[in-house]
Order: structure tokens, then C-alpha cells, then sequence
């Protein structure tokens, strides 16, 4: 099964090498789903026509996201004097003393 392409992806058909936006996603009761892709301007600023391709000849090129990985924190104690001074007063922790 060919995954779904979502509304605003970049998008190019693997025939003609047609690249742009899908804004238009379409699905007829016969089970056939295209999606409408438009270009960008060419060089002279004109629009170029928008296609209606179907989806399975369509490869989706919006880049994928990692999520970052978490690091540790690394507490540095800077001077230990301060340190065990604040250890020594608390530091407002709930009430504890």
C-alpha cells in the first residue's frame, strides 16, 4: 500500500519529473486519489499550470524531522563555598530547612 501524501507536501511524479505542491487531494468513488501539484514560477515569474497526477506515481520530498535526543545536563560547581552555602540555607525547596 502506498502512503498517504498530505495537502502542502513538496511532491514530484517519478514519469515526467513534474515537481511542486500538492494544494488539492482528490478521491473518487472508484478508489483512484490524485492530487492537484503546482509549480513554482518559472524564470519569467509566470505561473505554470497546475496537474492533476495520481497518487501512487507521485514521491513525497518533504524532508523528514528528527526529533533531537536529550543530554544530560552536567551540573558544574563553580566555587564548592557557594555550593555549601546554599545547601546550608535551603533554597526555598518546599520548606525544608
Amino acid at each position: 500500500m502506498v502512503s498517504q501524501i498530505k495537502v502542502g507536501s513538496l511532491v514530484k511524479d517519478k514519469i515526467s519529473l513534474f515537481k511542486g505542491h500538492s494544494i488539492a487531494r482528490c478521491v473518487y468513488l472508484n478508489g483512484c486519489v490524485q492530487h492537484e501539484v503546482q509549480a513554482s514560477a518559472d524564470k519569467d515569474n509566470k505561473m505554470q499550470p497546475n496537474l492533476w497526477i495520481d497518487e501512487e506515481q507521485l514521491e513525497d520530498l518533504t524532508p523528514m524531522f528528527k526529533p533531537k535526543t536529550k543530554q544530560k545536563r552536567k551540573y558544574v560547581i563553580k566555587d564548592i563555598e557557594d555550593y555549601k552555602a546554599s545547601r546550608r540555607t535551603g533554597g526555598g525547596h518546599r520548606g525544608h530547612r
